[in-house]
């Protein structure tokens, strides 16, 4: 149900690794939002190249220096602990590689509520306004292959996601919730690090009753992978091989976490039979052995 937009203040947590100019980006188009009653946080993942001394010099932001880079989840975290002491009413956890449209702020408060959070349409930012690609366009909780699934990934928008409605997934790449949900249901599980956290809470804000609202007038463009290199980057297959296995392991049974072993292990021989290169295999290998050892959160080994 769509409400009155509300004057409630929003923090708007931003992580930044080693992105600059990304997240600078970001905080210019946020800058543009028709609603104002916000103020941003960005937390410095210990970037390595300095940002971070280059970010705190922005003016209008509230910054935070991470000690050392213990994931996505933490650095959020620590952004979601700083807005709950500086009584903010709403959070949103907003990805750096991404620009937002002005209206987006307000069209998600209008169906937030203490127990609805709220997700926007995202497309691809590929530069084409009268072609827009969706990136996310609502998403389901997929038992089958254990992830996230999203709607209308890759499509044209042909307008078939126009729909406010209820869905089972939301991506951690923007997601407003009322301070009050994390007290229900906790804040980011750190032990995934990246990747999959977002399936993790979408499935522990159902098993709380949460409802989590597909937003179409709230929209915002995502440059996917700007973040992390390119698609299935060793990183990326590490983590979602490993994080897979970790996500059933936490919160299904015996049967999904034979199933996600199952999973990635056709996977794999998929790989090797077929035209993958051997950095896949190889980080997709270790992922599942570090799951079986119980190895979670940052991992130890190179990730390159």
């Amino acid at each position: 149900m769509k409400y009155e937009v509300k004057n409630k203040k929003i923090a708007i947590i931003l992580v930044n690794y080693c992105n600059y100019h990304l997240t600078e980006e970001c905080i210019e188009s946020i800058r543009k939002s028709c609603y104002t009653n916000y103020f941003i946080i960005v937390v410095d993942n210990a970037s390595p190249d300095y940002s971070g001394e280059k970010l705190k010099k922005i003016d209008g932001i509230y910054f935070i220096q991470a000690d050392e880079n213990q994931g996505f989840a933490y650095g959020n975290n620590l952004g979601i602990r700083y807005a709950m002491e500086n009584m903010a009413d709403y959070i949103l956890l907003l990805n750096n590689d991404t620009m937002v449209d002005k209206q987006m702020l307000s069209e998600l408060l209008a169906y937030a509520g203490e127990n609805t959070v709220t997700a926007p349409k995202i497309y691809y930012m590929n530069g084409d306004d009268n072609n827009p690609i969706l990136w996310y366009a609502g998403g389901d909780l997929d038992f089958k292959n254990l992830k996230g699934r999203h709607r209308g990934l890759g499509q044209a928008d042909k307008g078939l996601f126009n729909q406010a409605d209820s869905v089972t997934y939301a991506s951690g790449c923007c997601l407003l919730i009322n301070r009050n949900i994390f007290g229900k249901v906790g804040l980011l599980d750190e032990d995934y690090f990246m990747y999959c956290e977002d399936t993790d809470f979408s499935y522990r804000l159902l098993n709380n009753k949460i409802k989590i609202q597909y937003v179409p007038d709230a929209v915002m463009w995502h440059k996917v992978s700007a973040s992390s290199g390119k698609e299935m980057s060793p990183l990326i297959t590490y983590y979602i091989f490993r994080n897979k296995i970790l996500f059933a392991k936490k919160n299904l049974n015996k049967t999904y976490v034979f199933r996600a072993y199952y999973i990635n292990f056709i996977e794999i021989l998929k790989a090797w039979l077929g035209r993958r290169s051997p950095t896949y295999k190889k980080y997709g290998f270790w992922g599942v052995i570090d799951a079986f050892k119980q190895d979670f959160g940052k991992s130890r080994r190179r990730l390159v």
